[in-house]
């Protein structure tokens, strides 16, 4: 699938599972915008910068960023 999409970083490796779940455009400002759904973490796994985070670190970190996410407002970069 072809996309005109303008990423504010562009991926070096895009997660095998990323699955889009909506494209549009908004109405407002008339960019494009894309709603997908990926795993970005798991725990107690190897990463692939050979780092294992335990379920408990990963658990404090969706706790801290739900909040925002579910308010649509969570901008981060993610390496």
């Amino acid at each position: 699938m072809k996309n005109n999409y303008m990423y504010l970083v562009e991926p070096v490796m895009k997660p095998a599972n990323v699955k889009i779940i909506e494209e549009a455009v908004d109405s407002n400002t008339g960019l494009n915008k894309i709603v997908f759904k990926a795993n970005l973490q798991t725990a107690d796994e190897k990463n692939q910068n050979r780092r294992i985070y335990s379920m408990r670190v990963c658990e404090s970190i969706v706790n801290q960023l739900k909040d925002k996410a579910r308010s649509r407002s969570l901008l981060m970069e993610v390496d």
